[in-house]
């Protein structure tokens, strides 16, 4: 009897079945993977928008806050001057010890309160889990580059000068230093751009600002855009720290568009940023008011002597005229410990304010007037007209500020790391850290409305992309 002999597959189909399945279970692995990737991704950024949302309240509340401290800070100092008939204003204040005259610059002979750069001290904060970092810049220690398009040829060209010097000084001693050839390329690329403004790329704007009798003439709403010119590089407006540890600043912090201010009268817009008492303002032939009459109100040409960076001040005129070490002498008394404003009422040392690293804030000199330029070694050595050409280029008041906010989600494991530093390492620690952050800009303009002082903010939010740095008088501590 014949067996029937069992049917086998084909040796060459041999496991085709088997690598189906498998390719099969491949696909299914890899869909879910995929969706389950994509799921994952949709809940990271929902979580990363939902932190950024919580940054933006932060940063927002930590605004209101700040103006309402300057404000009440400048009603109460404007409140003091009256009653004192003029003076300097209170010994302690919150975030700025900062006067205000009004719009038009008004305050009769009375001297506002002279605005001191110890007022400032950088804070930290937290508000919702959400750590802030709060830097008041005052935009009157800067000098304005809009004094470069004056009528005055002559004071246009002085304006010009220093800026083409604040940018040679700005960097120097870092990796990132301009050469003078290359800050005379920059100064008059940003020159070109405001009188040329109908020939750039990016679109003119309708401005209250503009000249009806010249249409060619604009000026920016903000430093950064200028780097909408060719000839301006990108890498003036970051702050950061060079490979040999040293902090480059950026251009923001020593130049300005925002420190002359006017209300619109109704009136023809005027090609001029300036408060009504106008000496001084574009399309003018006088210095900048609040010069030696410190009538507060700058015309943007005038610096605060108090509050004023070491490279502005030394920018303000050619060494061959007024040699730098004056300007040592300036730094050096607006750096000493007034130790009659740190006491209290009753003769004791007053309760302490604190900085971000947890050290004393001292209460030092500063110049009520400009008056107390005598005081400063060298002074008397300039003749009359030299002395003149100074104050004109100076004030003791400041006006308009930028408010400068930082927000950063830590992690927890970020948080345990910084809590065994000190405050200086853990702010060090805290510049590489990978945690999300987020830096804003608010400018805001203090004023005097119907005898009230009011902030005003004038550009309300602009993401920077890094957090500035504070331009300290002495960053090496080395006295």
């Amino acid at each position: 009897m014949l067996l029937l002999r069992p049917k086998t597959a084909d040796p060459d189909k041999r496991g085709a079945a088997l690598l189906l399945s498998f390719m099969v279970l491949v696909v299914i692995v890899t869909i879910v993977t995929q969706i389950a990737i994509g799921t994952m991704t949709d809940a990271r950024v929902a979580r990363n928008d939902l932190t950024l949302a919580k940054m933006d309240l932060a940063i927002d509340s930590a605004m209101m806050q700040t103006r309402i401290q300057l404000r009440d800070d400048g009603q109460a100092d404007a409140e003091a001057s009256e009653d004192e008939g003029g003076g300097a204003g209170p010994a302690i204040p919150d975030v700025g010890d900062l006067a205000s005259e009004g719009e038009d610059g008004a305050g009769g002979d009375e001297e506002p309160a002279a605005d001191k750069r110890a007022d400032f001290p950088v804070e930290r904060t937290e508000f919702n889990d959400v750590k802030l970092r709060i830097l008041v810049q005052d935009e009157d220690s800067k000098f304005n580059v809009l004094n470069m398009v004056l009528e005055d040829e002559e004071r246009a060209e002085e304006g010009f000068q220093i800026v083409v010097r604040v940018l040679d000084l700005f960097r120097e001693g870092t990796e990132f230093d301009v050469p003078l050839t290359e800050a005379q390329e920059i100064a008059d690329a940003m020159r070109r751009y405001m009188l040329e403004r109908d020939l750039q790329i990016l679109p003119k704007p309708l401005l209250l600002s503009d000249d009806p009798e010249n249409d060619r003439l604009g000026f920016p709403l903000g430093m950064r855009e200028f780097l909408a010119h060719e000839d301006v590089p990108e890498i003036l407006f970051s702050d950061f720290r060079d490979e040999n540890d040293v902090i480059v600043h950026s251009i923001e912090s020593f130049l300005t568009v925002w420190s002359a201010m006017e209300t619109n009268t109704g009136g023809p817009a005027e090609p001029s940023a300036t408060p009504s008492n106008d000496e001084g303002a574009i399309g003018s032939d006088g210095p900048g008011a609040g010069g030696s009459s410190d009538s507060g109100a700058t015309g943007g040409f005038a610096v605060n002597i108090n509050t004023a960076p070491p490279v502005v001040l030394k920018a303000l005129f050619d060494s061959r005229d007024v040699h730098p070490s004056f300007w040592d002498e300036v730094i050096e008394f607006r750096n000493l410990e007034d130790e009659e404003a740190m006491e209290d009422e009753d003769g004791r040392r007053r309760e302490p304010i604190y900085d971000e690293y947890g050290e004393e804030v001292l209460e030092l000199q500063f110049f009520g007037s400009l008056d107390d330029l005598d005081e400063i070694r060298g002074w008397g050595d300039f003749d009359g007209e030299t002395k003149e050409r100074i104050q004109e280029r100076l004030t003791t008041t400041s006006n308009t500020f930028s408010i400068i906010v930082t927000a950063r989600r830590p992690t927890g494991s970020e948080e345990e790391e910084l809590s065994s530093l000190d405050a200086r390492d853990a702010a060090r620690r805290e510049e590489s850290l990978p945690s999300l952050r987020r830096t804003v800009r608010q400018i805001v303009w203090r004023h005097t409305v119907e005898e009230e002082v009011v902030v005003t903010p004038v550009f309300p939010w602009e993401v920077l992309p890094s957090s500035p740095y504070e331009v300290l008088d002495y960053p090496d501590e080395d006295r």
